[in-house]
């Protein structure tokens, strides 16, 4: 749901800004600044205006980098679920959220307290909702991965706390349930990510980055136990795309993954197609 860090752009003396954007360093006028601002808030960065004597004091200091990042962080967020709120709510439109596993847990709480009391959104991390005969379960944590982020769990974490979710839910409404759960099941076709070195960087082969599985296995064993209608995912960027896995009694159970192209400006989702008697058409979007 948020960014990825904060880029200073800071003022100078003589009324221009000095700003590094993806490793390039440039001298902005004022005019510029506010295509400038769009261009990094586009590819999935925050940006903050801010002095010489600001920008030292701020630079120099871990603690301050941080604060700056949580406070512009939860400003954005709040700004952003506002006006998407302004403009749904007269129409009745229901949006359910849940952060990820690159998600602080600042941020976790914020949803709780913003979407309390909201006619229009519905956090469903960790939880179980219903909409137009639909059961919806939530879960935005990740197994472990090589950044370190903020809600990652090892596997027996997963499986314990995404059973007990499960049997919180009407196991009778299983071929009614969309399991929305952030990180993909093992060894799809939606959990490709590139193999990387001891150091973070790409294995490549023959010119190409080998990929691997790095879902989650807890979750395919509890997709297969439980067999809901349709698993939807997200967390691996690279592997947009729809596969099946084979849940209990050979029930055919779709996932899906939209993929993520945020550093290029570019939103990716999926539109299902759901009726009675189940999953219809899958369409992945862009745009």
């Amino acid at each position: 749901l948020t960014g990825k860090a904060v880029v200073p752009i800071v003022r100078r003396t003589d009324g221009e800004y000095d700003v590094v954007i993806f490793g390039d360093h440039r001298t902005i006028r004022e005019s510029e600044l506010e295509h400038t601002v769009k261009t990094i808030e586009m590819s999935g960065y925050y940006t903050a205006v801010m002095d010489r004597d600001e920008y030292v004091e701020i630079s120099s200091d871990e603690k301050k980098i941080h604060d700056l990042f949580l406070k512009v962080e939860k400003e954005k967020l709040c700004e952003a679920l506002t006006q998407i709120e302004s403009k749904y709510r007269q129409d009745g439109v229901k949006l359910f959220l849940m952060p990820g596993n690159d998600d602080s847990e600042s941020v976790s709480k914020f949803l709780d307290e913003f979407t309390d009391g909201s006619s229009t959104f519905i956090d469903i991390d960790e939880g179980v909702a219903n909409f137009e005969g639909i059961q919806l379960l939530g879960f935005g944590y990740s197994n472990r991965t090589p950044w370190n982020s903020p809600r990652e769990l090892t596997e027996d974490e997963i499986e314990k706390r995404l059973s007990a979710l499960f049997e919180r839910a009407d196991r009778g409404r299983m071929k009614k349930t969309i399991a929305v759960i952030h990180v993909p099941p093992y060894d799809t076709v939606i959990d490709k990510a590139p193999e990387l070195t001891k150091d973070l960087r790409p294995v490549i082969k023959g010119g190409d980055a080998v990929m691997r599985s790095v879902g989650s296995v807890a979750v395919r064993s509890l997709m297969e136990e439980y067999s809901p209608m349709l698993g939807v995912h997200g967390h691996i960027h690279e592997s947009a795309g729809v596969d099946n896995i084979t849940g209990k009694s050979s029930v055919r159970v779709p996932v899906v993954n939209a993929g993520s192209e945020y550093q290029d400006g570019v939103l990716r989702g999926a539109l299902l197609s759901i009726s009675d008697s189940g999953v219809e058409n899958i369409m992945l979007t862009r745009g």
